[in-house]
């Protein structure tokens, strides 16, 4: 069948391919920052829905978190949020107010498994669009151009 020559001339081209394609991962920094959300900078828009009411801003924020406080200093929505060492817990945005087992929960419209994951989402259809509900809080899910962010009072 083989000879033994063979065989390790097979093995070794099987390594120096690991090796190549180890290299082009690792080269390109694309291996660091698999499964991490994307981050986009500078100018955005995107849209805030909250409860009935629903905003159109313009924003350099980061995080939708930083969007929220833009638009509470902006005076158009209510905001209050308590910091932890997980990010900022919202006690309150605009008309809803959580109370015993109910909580304030942010869905998006962005189509990323890494801002929902699939085994725990439970989709919501307003309108046209479906938006999923986000893996991340809202100091660590990033505004994205273009996406739609709801928000909606849950009981568990």
């Amino acid at each position: 069948m083989f000879k033994k020559g063979n065989k390790f001339f097979a093995a070794v081209v099987v390594a120096l391919l690991i090796a190549v394609l180890a290299a082009t991962f690792v080269g390109c920094g694309k291996v660091k920052d698999l499964g991490k959300p994307v981050i986009e900078t500078g100018d955005k828009q995107a849209t805030v829905i909250i409860g009935e009411n629903s905003y159109l801003v313009k924003t350099d924020a980061v995080y939708v978190h930083d969007l929220l406080v833009q638009l509470k200093e902006a005076g158009k929505i209510t905001y209050e949020f308590q910091e932890s060492e997980y990010g900022a817990y919202i006690l309150s945005l605009g008309s809803l107010k959580p109370s015993g087992n109910s909580y304030v929960s942010v869905y998006h419209d962005i189509d990323d498994l890494t801002l929902y994951d699939p085994a725990w989402d439970a989709p919501i259809k307003k309108g046209d669009k479906t938006f999923h509900s986000a893996s991340l809080g809202v100091s660590s899910l990033p505004v994205r151009s273009g996406a739609t962010y709801l928000f909606v009072l849950l009981i568990y």
